[in-house]
Formats: C-alpha cells, structure tokens, sequence
C-alpha cells in the first residue's frame, strides 16, 4: 500500500502503524483504516522480476515512513522478493513450475484442483512436492489455488462478466462465496471490480 500522506493500519494484534508505504506478507491479518487515497496492489507470490524489485525498492525509498508486516514462523516474502543476493529472490529456481501453473489454471473452472494431480506433473511424491511449491511460491498449493481462483474471477469481473457467471468460471460454488471469499482476502465485494456504466 502506498500513499501520499501516512495511512493508518491496525495490525492483528492491535497496534496501528502510521506510514506512507506498507508491504504485507500473505495471510498477515490487518485493517486499513480511512484514507483519501492509496493505491493497494497486489503481487502473486513468485511474480516479482528484477525489474518489479527494483521498480519496488525506488517507491519505498521515496516513500517518508515505512513498515513491512511479517509472517511469524513462514518465509517471509518481501524479504525474498525484494532483497536476494544479486536481486534475485531467495527461492529455488523449479523447471516444472510453469507446466504446473498452466496446469492449476486450466482446472480452475472444473472445481477442486487437486494437490496428487499436479504433483504428478512435476514427477514428485505429493509430500514433497507440498514441501517445494510452498518453498518456490511463499504459498502452500491450497492457498495458492485461492489466490488464483480470485485473480481470475476480478479479471472476468473487470471485463464486465457478472458475479455469478465470474463466480462459476472461477471454480467457486456461487456468487455468495466468492463474496464471501473476496472480502475476506480483500475487504471489497466483487460488484466494486464490475465496470460501472
């Protein structure tokens, strides 16, 4: 999150920091509070390139104040993406990751993505493959899978499709739970990303 002027976040545990820039690892609990403006973005674990991080680290020295909201006893993933010796991410290079991720968003529509199913395209056991995709990503497969069932839903949601229809093609249940899912990751419902007009 970025902003102008400080903006105030409310860690899980209750503190509230003020500053003009925040990254939040995944899963870290917290509650922004009211802004005039800030522009939120989100990264897909594993996204980063040399020329995001760089692009990354030039706001954050700009910026007057920031914090970085750490997971406690999970990798934490600024510090990979954003650091690294020689500007690359501290997480290991797979050659069967990208046969895996087309594999994840071809199934997205067709309900559970199953953990065995993909573990069998990177030719690992499903424990270790477990093991080495949430080391590769800074995700475990499941929360991973979430992450993109909610990508793809916003990006059907913001070519106009309507919730239920973007709910459906996502591999949610109905319109309900990606609401529900959506707010819960995201604090916004999924009406807000249709275009207006």
């Amino acid at each position: 999150m970025f902003a102008d002027r400080p903006i105030a976040v409310e860690t899980a545990g209750g503190r509230v920091l003020r500053a003009t820039a925040f990254l939040v690892d995944p899963l870290v609990g917290h509650r922004l509070g009211a802004a005039a403006q800030a522009e939120i973005l989100f990264f897909e674990p594993g996204s980063l390139g040399v020329e995001a991080r760089a692009a990354l680290r030039a706001v954050l020295v700009r910026a007057s104040s920031a914090h970085v909201l750490a997971a406690e006893g999970r990798r934490r993933f600024w510090s990979d993406q954003a650091g690294g010796a020689g500007g690359e991410p501290a997480a290991p290079a797979v050659s069967w990751m990208a046969g895996v991720l087309t594999f994840i968003d071809a199934a997205l529509s067709e309900g559970p993505v199953r953990l065995d199913a993909a573990a069998g395209r990177a030719g690992l056991s499903a424990d270790r493959f477990r093991h080495v995709f949430a080391e590769a990503q800074g995700l475990s497969f499941k929360r991973f899978v979430l992450w993109r069932r909610l990508q793809l839903a916003a990006t059907l949601l913001a070519g106009g499709v309507d919730v239920t229809t973007a709910a459906h093609e996502a591999g949610f249940s109905d319109g309900a739970h990606l609401a529900r899912t959506m707010k819960a990751m995201f604090g916004v419902q999924p009406r807000r990303l249709v275009p207006s007009g």
